[in-house]
């Protein structure tokens, strides 16, 4: 088939798959346009919408003005309860379509949506906040993308900032909820206390590692304005936009308050330790004691109900499954601990189906969905089976008969008990009414069914007998995490006593006992014959527990009388009942438009990007080019006009360059800002630099080619499939030649910040036909790695990598005949360094060496061998880089320097 032919061909394949794209929609708002594409969502967009004129409203009183217009995008297909604000190409939130039920999250606000909303607009406005002092001149605005970006802060004060903005605004949250409070008094109690440049770093990883940022950032924040006002805070803001040089915060501050910022922290750490000691001091005796080391493990955890082993999630991810057993003292152990999962098959939720079997809830990702779905785990034969296809389920919970029960909550839909029976389709026991939500199930062995019932920032418990809710035990506190012990006896933790604590609550007769009282906290209370397995936090992480299930912190038996609300009526057989009416406490009347999506709205360039690039040192040649960006407010429709010009080149008009590429939902650097569409597609024409495969020789050619693109989930992994087909006009061959790539990437890669892959797999194949000065010519290339990570008093990485192919050219720079196969051992270490200037604006963290050992085969074997020594740092707060080179032996010796930057 002709070049021509082809080229045609795969635009007829590409045009109907648009077509077949779900239409965005968007409520219209004076200040946001909110996009949806599921019409399901039309109600939830618009409350949304309204929702987030009042956030506005807060933040232009805060800083004294918002961004003109702020996209919010609502991801309907995922269930990841993770919302993120990137300030480009324009201000735009994206956030899921869910309500939230999760240990991180608070819920003592009587509006989540509202609170969430709070938090990521204050990232929009914090971010484009560009005033400077009043003596400045404003900074002259180009077009350059990027200038209308404020600088990026220290991470507390990012995320601590938003987290004060929705704790003093939202109605009854609290920047120092019980969680907060639990993690901030064991940290200090335990000596475990970040500094303030640990806090200031992306890259933070001791407990609790990226949380810190929020849970101390938020605290520290509203220490600040309590004691230099907020007016200070703004001060400090517009000296860090006063230099045209990265100045630290830490500097900012100091010249909007006239005191260093490490004494105010310092300050902050006395009273919080202050207050750690003399709550601990007044806390009753303790009968927890410890199973695991701290940082070992997760809150989810699932004890058999035989009482012999116990199922939980360690820290790293997983599953792992331990013997229970009794020590000379009589005491609880784990032993005999053994993986049953690996990492990437993670539970959020988890409980016993039978003997030897567990079921499950985990994200299983698809083509353009992160949905959470049922699984069950053979025991015997370590077989994981899928049970649902896009159930979204929370609280997995076996039930009699081997039925699986769970909790479903979609926006547009409501949030609704479901049970699964066998191979039966799930039947749907119990629709929440509008403004309830249910986060937190149980299912004991005779079938009956507890659930956490949220309303308006409280949480009671409550039983569904008859298809009708009865409440417990209802009062203001959180009540969550319900498990049976028996048919009258539960467990939940509560936040009554200011950090969560687990409690045991008798049905007949009526009585609620305190179980633990632990300085930071304990979760996901799991019972065994005369114990309960919680996890509780610490100092340095969690770890796993147990009290006696018949024992009792003095001094607190608990009544929903006690409540700081009023309570609900006694019944006549004991229990708490309160009476529910389906008035949903969000009835709005927006007002605000709802109109189908039209992307030309948007499409106006939104700013322009230079670019320098060495194109040679002899003689010393310099290459520029600029691109003019666009992208529209949905992320499908992007563009790119670019102009340039490298010395040394042949083509049309020299060795200038000029091209047009548009992109429909592209794959790129920037993935984690947009939806994990399966499918998009590119075009470009015009002048670009074509390298003439496999020759090293380039020329600048005329053509247009089209590039499409497939990401899907086959299992654990994920594939990226990308086809490059073109029609090229060469200035060293008459004539039109076609040029053809296809790649295709499958991998259950870990990597770290700065891009170094820490484990698993990853395989590619890369088939090719290009134009050359002499004609098309061929090739194909394989390839296949394992990394492993080892532990030991310096752990390390290796790996290993084998490739072969047909002219492809070779990974390290040797003279190869046309059929050769490679292979690569790598150990690589990092040794932590730690340097850091001023408040982490720049920070050393660490030097990494890689040592490689390869070979090649082309009738002859080639041996070599490199080594690699790189800085990894941390620019601003938040951008990893490395710097460093690597020099190596392979028919000659040869060095490369330079930047790795995990994009």
């Amino acid at each position: 088939m002709s070049g021509s032919r082809v080229l045609l061909v795969t635009l007829l394949v590409l045009v109907p798959g648009c077509a077949l794209a779900q239409e965005w929609r968007e409520v219209v708002s004076p200040r946001t346009r909110v996009l949806f594409d599921d019409p399901a969502l039309e109600e939830y967009a618009g409350l949304v919408a309204v929702r987030a004129e009042e956030a506005l409203d807060v933040l232009a009183g805060l800083f004294g003005s918002v961004p003109r217009l702020t996209t919010i995008r609502l991801d309907s297909e995922t269930d990841l309860y993770n919302a993120i604000a990137p300030p480009l190409p324009r201000p735009q939130v994206v956030m899921p379509a869910l309500f939230p039920a999760l240990p991180q999250v608070d819920l003592g606000t009587s509006d989540p949506l509202y609170a969430l909303l709070l938090h990521e607009l204050t990232h929009v406005v914090q971010l484009g906040y560009l005033e400077r002092p009043a003596e400045l001149p404003p900074l002259p605005q180009v077009g350059l993308v990027g200038e209308d970006v404020a600088p990026l802060p220290p991470g507390w004060l990012l995320e601590g900032l938003a987290v004060w903005v929705a704790g003093e605004h939202a109605p009854g949250a609290a920047v120092l909820d019980a969680r907060t409070r639990g993690v901030l008094h064991a940290l200090t109690l335990e000596g475990e206390w970040p500094s303030l440049e640990d806090v200031s770093l992306l890259s933070h990883s001791e407990w609790p590692g990226g949380e810190a940022r929020y849970l101390l950032g938020g605290a520290f924040v509203a220490y600040i304005i309590e004691e230099y006002g907020w007016e200070t805070l703004l001060a400090s803001l517009r000296e860090a936009n006063a230099g045209w040089y990265p100045l630290p915060f830490e500097a900012a501050w100091r010249r909007a308050s006239g005191e260093g910022l490490e004494e105010v922290w310092e300050a902050w750490t006395d009273r919080v330790e202050e207050e750690a000691s003399d709550r601990a001091a007044a806390l009753p005796e303790r009968f927890a004691r410890g199973l695991t080391g701290a940082g070992a493990a997760t809150t989810v955890l699932a004890a058999d109900p035989s009482g012999d082993r116990l199922a939980w999630r360690p820290a790293g991810g997983g599953l792992v499954l331990s013997e229970l057993s009794s020590d000379s003292q009589g005491r609880l152990v784990i032993s005999n601990s053994r993986r049953l999962l690996p990492p990437f098959r993670s539970p959020i939720s988890l409980d016993w189906l039978g003997p030897d079997r567990l079921v499950y809830t985990r994200l299983a990702p698809g083509p353009g969905t992160r949905f959470t779905d049922l699984f069950e785990l053979d025991l015997t034969s370590g077989d994981e089976r899928r049970l649902s296809h896009g159930a979204r389920a929370r609280f997995a919970r076996a039930g009699p008969e081997g039925c699986v029960y769970y909790v479903r909550d979609v926006a547009g839909e409501g949030s609704s008990v479901m049970r699964r029976c066998a191979e039966d389709p799930a039947e749907r026991l119990f629709l929440a009414p509008a403004g309830r939500h249910l986060v937190g199930l149980d299912v004991s062995d005779g079938g009956r069914i507890v659930v956490s019932l949220w309303l308006e920032g409280q949480v009671d418990l409550a039983i569904l007998e008859e298809g009708e809710l009865r409440v417990v035990f209802g009062d203001s506190t959180l009540d969550l995490d319900p498990a049976w012990v028996d048919e009258d006896e539960l467990l939940f933790r509560s936040d009554a006593s200011g950090v969560f604590d687990i409690y045991g609550l008798r049905l007949e007769p009526y009585e609620a006992r305190r179980l633990t009282a632990e300085v930071g906290g304990a979760f996901a209370p799991s019972p065994l014959s005369d114990e309960v397995i919680f996890a509780r936090v610490g100092g340095e992480g969690l770890d796993l527990a147990t009290v006696p299930l018949a024992g009792r912190v003095p001094g607190t038996r608990l009544q929903p009388s006690d409540a700081r609300t009023t309570p609900p009526h006694d019944s006549d057989d004991g229990y708490a009942v309160r009476s529910y009416d389906d008035t949903s406490p969000h009835d709005p009347d927006a007002g605000y438009p709802v109109r189908p999506y039209e992307p030309w709205r948007s499409l106006a360039p939104f700013g322009w990007l230079p670019r320098l690039e060495l194109a040679g040192v002899e003689p010393l040649s310099i290459g520029l080019s600029a691109s003019l960006l666009g992208e529209d407010r949905s992320g499908d429709h992007s563009y790119s006009l670019t102009a340039g010009y490298r010395p040394g080149l042949e083509g049309p008009l020299g060795g200038a360059t000029f091209h047009v590429r548009y992109d429909y939902r592209r794959v790129d650097a920037f993935d984690l800002f947009q939806r994990p569409d399966p499918w998009g597609f590119g075009v470009r024409f015009g002048l670009w630099r074509h390298r003439q495969h496999p020759a090293e020789a380039q020329e600048v050619v005329a053509g247009v080619g089209v590039e499409l693109w497939r990401r899907a989930w086959l299992g654990s992994w994920l594939t990226l499939s990308r086809l490059n087909v073109s029609l090229l006009r060469l200035p060293s061959y008459a004539g039109l030649q076609p040029a053809a790539r296809l790649d295709v990437v499958a991998t259950r890669r870990y990597s770290d910040l700065w891009g170094y892959g820490y484990s698993g797999p990853r395989a590619s194949a890369h088939l090719a036909w290009s134009a050359g000065s002499t004609g098309g010519t061929g090739s194909a290339w394989l390839e296949a790695s394992q990394v492993l990570a080892r532990s030991g008093p310096l752990p390390f990485t290796t790996t290993i990598v084998l490739s072969g192919g047909y002219r492809a050219p070779p990974p390290i720079p040797i003279h190869v005949a046309p059929w050769s196969l490679f292979g690569t051992v790598a150990a690589r270490a990092s040794l932590p360094v730690g340097w850091r200037y001023a408040d982490g604006l720049l920070a050393l963290e660490r030097l990494t060496a890689e040592v490689r050992l390869h070979s090649a085969f082309d009738g002859a074997l080639i041996p070599g061998a490199d080594l690699s020594l790189w800085a990894d740092t941390m620019l601003r707060y938040g951008a990893p880089v490395s710097v460093g080179g690597t020099l190596g032996f392979a028919e000659g010796w040869w060095y490369r320097l330079g930047l790795r930057v995990p994009l």
